[in-house]
């Protein structure tokens, strides 16, 4: 699903409010700029995804106000620019999170696994990385780029409980 309305931002944000786990990911450019300008957001909740264009949606106050919530835990991979960019334009720390590159480094994956390496290594399935060096700025996003960016949140999730689980027995 690609949102390019507020409406459908608005109705997206109204769906997912309740869920206690959303998947997120962000793509940008970073070249020439202070900032990193933000070209797309994607989020799951494990059963519907979405690419969110702030391009387009000047108003992303409903979907801030989604991910501010503290009782929803935050799920990206290697979140560190995500969470820059996020807590910059929420203008709070976003909470609580669970990184899965930190994650697979605890379990003894590697300190800096990929997260085309951890999709293969959790569910078997090489995802496409093709659309790697886009710029994320650029209109109109092409569906193989949607896809591209919405692969990064629907497989986040069964590395996110995959995770979980080999975490649980190392306690």
């Amino acid at each position: 699903m690609y949102l390019t309305t507020e409406g459908d931002l608005v109705a997206l944000c109204e769906r997912l409010k309740s869920s206690p786990i959303l998947a997120l990911d962000t793509e940008f450019v970073r070249e020439k700029t202070y900032y990193h300008r933000l070209g797309l957001i994607q989020v799951s909740d494990g059963i519907s995804s979405a690419a969110i264009d702030p391009i387009k949606i000047s108003n992303l106050d409903p979907f801030l106000d989604l991910i501010r919530n503290p009782s929803t835990v935050k799920v990206f991979h290697a979140a560190r620019q995500d969470l820059e960019i996020l807590n910059r334009l929420s203008n709070s720390l976003i909470s609580p999170i669970f990184d899965t590159q930190i994650a697979a480094s605890v379990v003894g994956w590697g300190s800096q696994i990929s997260f085309a390496k951890i999709v293969n290594k959790v569910i078997g399935k090489q995802i496409n990385k093709s659309e790697t060096y886009t710029d994320w700025c650029r209109r109109p996003l092409s569906e193989s780029q949607i896809q591209y960016a919405l692969d990064d949140v629907r497989f986040l999730f069964p590395v996110y409980e995959k995770l979980k689980k080999v975490l649980k027995k190392l306690n």
